[in-house]
């Protein structure tokens, strides 16, 4: 599509705002959309929204977040989400210089212009020594060097606006929106101007490790999860963050956390490897990729225990930087989009591990225990998972894959042709989960997110609400 679509359903009759649900459809790009033109709509992608929700956003003048939560999210990362979203945010500490926040935010510059009227245009107050910092330049990435900063010169004589000079003083924190997905971040402790392509966010001096802390959350995989299930363009039309969604990241301030102490604690380590990196930048003993790239992953662990990320919501996290995002708003001749390509077994196994590892962690202390194994058929592109409840408590029962047989095979094959419903270019794909004695049976496409760590955790949920829904009809 050029522009994003929405199709609408509805009838006349008047919903209870209070327990009316809204079906929602969020169907990805599969390859039958690019060959064959064809929607199609699968179970995973559809979702309940509560007409509340949307209303009493709209109530307080809140665009509403659930639509854009459930486009990609799943149920997991809903719930993930909404704690983060009732922490602090950032726009509690952060606005405009005309303003009275802790902090102040504002954009670069902006040049002029052929198109100009020069008595609208403004001398520049900055001289020719002043360091200018590059839109374009790849190493706005956590740490700013000043070397990778040029002396303005005989540029920018004149402006068509010029903003709070505040903003181009340290301590302060520059933020690219980027070319590919999420933000260019970096803390500088320098003079550095630039143009209205970068915002620049600046704090009194006593602040300087909370604005390294910011730098570094901003940088990190937590900010981008969040900016990318909540900012409206981003996976949906451009890779683009308002700023009124920025500020909406959460950002709590040590004291507002019930453990200050120890949340100042992680504040201090992570401006101590921000300095300590600067220092190695400036020798550039080791190169700045490596250098950057090691501090990341020191720095990772204490922005998720600053936040309480448990480590099966760090798989969520994962699978949207590395599965969601880069398969969002593909260009219409891509083959390749990661979440559409062929799962391998490496793939399946940690699936079959981790909704094994799940479900055997709910039924421990019953007497029994669930095994999990996988049938595939390479051939039609399906494989079916099978979890069989056995006496006895869990010993790490996952079996390694099967291939189908060729009966099975033509067996399956008759079954998932039966299972979409068509017209005309839409296929609504219906769930496909038996239930026979005390077995379960799933069937999934093998296109790799369905066999995701995501989608093991979300499976895992469903299947212990159906057990205890039959269990409590009986």
């Amino acid at each position: 599509a050029d522009r994003p679509a929405l199709i609408s359903r509805y009838r006349k009759d008047k919903p209870d705002k209070v327990s009316h649900y809204i079906e929602y459809f969020t169907p990805k790009t599969e390859l039958a959309t690019l060959r064959a033109g064809i929607l199609a709509l699968s179970i995973e992608d559809r979702s309940e929204i509560r007409l509340r929700n949307p209303i009493c956003d709209l109530r307080n003048d809140e665009a509403p977040l659930i639509w854009k939560q459930a486009f990609w999210g799943t149920p997991r990362d809903i719930k993930l989400l909404d704690r983060l979203s009732l922490l602090p945010h950032l726009e509690d500490i952060v606005g405009k210089p005309e303003g009275t926040k802790q902090w102040l935010i504002g954009q670069g510059f902006q040049k002029e212009y052929a198109s100009d009227t020069p008595e609208k245009l403004k001398v520049r107050p900055f001289a020719d020594s002043h360091l200018f910092l590059d839109a374009n330049n790849k190493r706005i990435s956590l740490v700013l060097p000043e070397a990778e900063c040029t002396a303005v010169g005989d540029r920018f004589r004149r402006l068509r606006r010029s903003p709070d000079q505040r903003i181009f003083q340290p301590p302060h924190v520059v933020i690219k929106q980027g070319s590919s997905g999420g933000l260019k971040v970096a803390f500088a402790d320098f003079d550095v101007v630039f143009l209205s392509s970068i915002q620049g966010i600046h704090g009194p001096v006593q602040d300087e490790e909370l604005l390294m802390f910011l730098a570094a959350v901003l940088d990190s995989k937590l900010a981008f999860y969040y900016l990318f299930h909540t900012a409206a363009n981003w996976g949906t039309e451009r890779d683009k963050v308002l700023e009124t969604e920025l500020l909406r990241m959460p950002f709590p301030l040590p004291e507002t956390i019930d453990t200050p102490e120890h949340s100042g604690e992680i504040v201090h380590s992570v401006a101590t490897l921000m300095r300590n990196a600067k220092a190695d930048l400036e020798g550039n003993v080791l190169g700045q990729d490596f250098v950057i790239e090691d501090i990341r992953q020191q720095i990772l662990p204490l922005v998720y225990k600053y936040y309480g990320i448990s480590p099966l919501e760090q798989k969520l996290i994962d699978d949207t930087v590395n599965l969601w995002e880069p398969s969002s708003t593909p260009s219409s001749d891509r083959s390749d989009i990661p979440a559409s390509l062929p799962s391998n077994e490496a793939i399946r196994t940690k699936y079959i591990a981790l909704l094994c590892e799940t479900l055997n962690g709910w039924a421990r202390g019953s007497g029994s225990s669930i095994l999990c194994s996988s049938i595939l058929s390479e051939r039609i592109g399906v494989g079916i998972v099978v979890l069989s409840r056995q006496q006895g408590e869990d010993k790490g029962n996952h079996s390694p894959e099967e291939k189908s047989s060729e009966h099975l095979t033509e067996v399956m094959k008759k079954l998932w042709e039966a299972i979409p419903e068509k017209q005309g270019n839409i296929s609504r794909r219906r769930a496909f989960k038996i239930f026979i004695d005390n077995e379960l049976y799933i069937f999934k496409p093998l296109a790799r997110r369905y066999w995701t760590e995501t989608y093991a955790l979300n499976d895992a949920d469903e299947i212990a609400a159906a057990v205890l829904q039959y269990a409590g009809r009986k």
